[in-house]
């Protein structure tokens, strides 16, 4: 089935490299669990609907975590920064993630009126105990269903699910006139200038010092922002994208792990291994091999 596991890698500044369906279809559907299946840190054009099926995902935003209990859900506007992780046991998710011209082009009516106004919606927590949220959710669970089931004219019961799902939101003023805090608005510019530049330079040794400059902060401004928004260090941040980065390349490539380590900024091979099989529980070569990748 198309798009079922999703393993999320990010570009220069965080923002998600998959592509969501096709520009003439712009939706994709997930179902994964964590943590064998890495939601990190990112952000892209998209709106997405996370539904908790198992357990309890916690989902945190720069405006702080929102706790999934099963049967609840989040709806992500667009550009919104956002990671998911399982609190305690291994939590189950399904997720619609769709461009929202897959709904109404910006020029149109449908657009100003009901796309327009949840744009900036943040991230809004659904409750299946207030009616109209319930209704929204079991909306996007229509199109879960439509595109996982592909019976004739899933597309149109898909597209007329989401249009139910975008009325009932934008019908909501806590969700329209909500979105972002300017104290998140300012710290999500900063923290994505700061993505970019990792994202750029991951495979040189780098210092706080140098990922604070490239947002133009001091290093205690650069340390709060990660720490408050992000929940962890720059310097953790960069060991974590470094391993995203090794685990991508260990599949599609043929390079003996130690020069897969070291172009992904490990120039100590025995620390690559250490701590690569300390995040995924398989040395670089046994998990390459799991994988499928090129054999050293």
């Amino acid at each position: 089935m198309d798009g079922k596991e999703k393993r999320a890698m990010v570009g220069a500044d965080g923002r998600e490299l998959t592509e969501h369906g096709t520009d003439w279809f712009p939706i994709t559907i997930y179902e994964v669990a964590l943590p064998e299946h890495s939601v990190p840190w990112h952000w892209h054009e998209d709106w997405e609907y996370i539904l908790c099926t198992r357990h309890r995902v916690r989902c945190e935003t720069v405006d702080g975590p929102i706790l999934l209990d099963p049967g609840y859900a989040v709806f992500l506007g667009p550009r919104v920064l956002h990671e998911l992780t399982p609190e305690g046991e291994t939590c189950g998710i399904r997720s619609v993630v769709f461009n929202p011209k897959f709904i109404s082009q910006p020029d149109s009516l449908i657009w100003q009126k009901y796309i327009q106004p949840v744009e900036n919606a943040g991230a809004v927590m659904l409750s299946p105990d207030v009616p109209w949220q319930w209704t929204c959710m079991s909306s996007f669970c229509a199109a879960w269903h439509a595109m996982d089931q592909k019976e004739p004219g899933f597309e149109i019961k898909a597209r007329q699910a989401l249009e139910d799902a975008a009325y009932q939101l934008s019908c909501q003023p806590e969700v329209c006139h909500t979105g972002l805090s300017e104290k998140a608005r300012r710290d999500t510019r900063r923290i994505k200038e700061m993505l970019r530049f990792i994202g750029q330079s991951y495979r040189e040794e780098l210092t706080v010092a140098q990922i604070a400059q490239s947002a133009s902060i001091s290093e205690s401004e650069c340390l709060r922002c990660f720490r408050s928004n992000l929940r962890t260090t720059p310097s953790r941040y960069l060991r974590e994208f470094r391993l995203q980065q090794a685990e991508a390349m260990l599949v599609s490539s043929k390079e003996k792990t130690a020069d897969v380590g070291a172009a992904c900024g490990f120039s100590d091979a025995a620390y690559f291994t250490k701590l690569f099989r300390e995040a995924k529980g398989l040395t670089p070569v046994e998990y390459r091999r799991a994988h499928g990748g090129g054999m050293e």
